[in-house]
């Protein structure tokens, strides 16, 4: 009889950041850009088999398995959020709006907050369509100047010209540059995923692990009000890659 050496046992605690990549033609990585701050990197893999049993000794006993499919995610945890990468985490894409002026016209209605078609505003003027009447901020109605919208008082009693429900409003005010998310644009992209760490547990020793074919997906959750701060959860499919070996990912450990 034979005795094996027993191996070294290796013990694992990472650290480290994912890197996302849009992928050429060819495959290869574009370019990565760092996703930002993570605090988990799952890999989840999924066999689904067929089992068959043998019936000749009486008591059925497996015999042989099949393995009919093969699945890995990969779940992330980001925990420092940018436009940017909420964008890309809704599959969408960012638009860059430039400062101006606006004139909008909108039907009053007494108590109600009316939305503006943009945030961050300055100079409101509020008259009546025909630009006869003049609002009285305070009086007519309040301001959200970050938010940008319109709040027409329940109590005008001491207006000199209240507003009534119905009556057509001129809207007229600035606006600075702004960044508007469109989510749901890029539905079907598939991208390259990188993580760049370390093994704590191992003296620092770097680990890379390269994820070759990412179906982006979409998110999932996103707590706008949770009384905490924000955390996205990410469950990004895997998609085998025929061109390489190591279809799915592949690792490279030193030590």
């Amino acid at each position: 009889m034979s005795i094996r050496e027993i191996a070294t046992p290796y013990r694992y605690a990472g650290q480290g950041r994912v890197l996302v990549s849009d992928r050429l033609a060819d495959g290869t990585p574009a370019g990565f850009f760092d996703i930002g701050g993570v605090s988990k990197v799952d890999i989840i893999c999924q066999d689904t088999i067929l089992e068959h049993f043998s019936s000749v000794t009486g008591a059925a006993v497996r015999d042989k398995v099949f393995h009919l499919k093969r699945t890995v995610n990969v779940a992330i945890t980001v925990t420092q959020l940018s436009i940017s990468n909420i964008a890309w985490m809704f599959s969408g894409g960012v638009v860059d709006i430039p400062g101006g002026v606006s004139n909008t016209v909108i039907s009053a209605k007494v108590g109600a907050i009316h939305a503006l078609d943009y945030v961050n505003v300055s100079s409101v003027v509020v008259t009546s369509a025909d630009g006869s009447i003049i609002y009285v901020e305070g009086l007519n109605y309040t301001i959200n100047a970050e938010a940008g919208s319109i709040h027409i008082n329940e109590d005008q009693s001491v207006a000199v010209d209240p507003i009534i429900d119905g009556a057509a409003l001129l809207l007229s005010f600035s606006y600075t540059n702004q960044t508007e998310i469109s989510p749901f644009t890029d539905n079907d992209s598939v991208v390259s995923l990188r993580f760049e760490g370390l093994n704590t547990a191992a003296e620092d020793k770097p680990v890379v692990l390269n994820f070759y074919k990412v179906s982006r997906g979409i998110l999932k959750k996103f707590s706008v009000l949770s009384g905490h701060a924000a955390t996205v959860d990410l469950d990004l499919q895997l998609i085998a890659d025929q061109t390489r070996n190591n279809a799915f990912f592949g690792e490279t450990a030193v030590g």
